[in-house]
């Protein structure tokens, strides 16, 4: 699923239930895929599709990187901080590079779902804004 797929599925899911939360998750759950993908065209030798999926990763985790408010404290800076590190990871190419960035994603993922059922009631509850078509505009495009 790439971001204008998730953009699409986030706006015909919206009133299912979706929140910013499930978002993030579809997110890293689609770049932590890729990432698999890339490794296994590497593994086969081809170097073109590697490399193809290899940007769509990058992109993905730009996606990720730029829903976060950096003024928000020390949290989301070091979660920038980690998309950097993955993305310079996944530019490499390298096995170890593609294993070291699904590790740190996955990591994150992880925390994510830890959160998932308090995130998704404060934004029920209207502590955390929902998305709005702009912003899922502006993110997925």
């Amino acid at each position: 699923m790439d971001k204008r797929s998730l953009g699409r599925a986030y706006q015909q899911q919206r009133g299912e239930g979706w929140s910013r939360v499930d978002m993030v998750l579809a997110l890293y759950e689609t770049t932590l895929a890729r990432i698999a993908e890339a490794r296994e065209f590497a593994a086969q030798g081809k170097q073109d599709q590697a490399a193809l999926h290899r940007l769509r990763i990058v992109t993905l985790i730009a996606a990720i990187d730029s829903g976060l408010n950096l003024e928000h404290g020390e949290i989301p800076v070091n979660i920038h901080r980690l998309c950097q590190f993955a993305t310079r990871c996944v530019a490499d190419g390298s096995t170890e590079n593609l294993d070291n960035a699904a590790r740190v994603l996955g990591e994150l993922r992880d925390a994510f779902r830890g959160i998932r059922e308090q995130a998704a009631g404060l934004e029920a509850a209207g502590e955390i804004p929902p998305l709005d078509d702009g912003s899922c505009i502006n993110t997925m495009a």
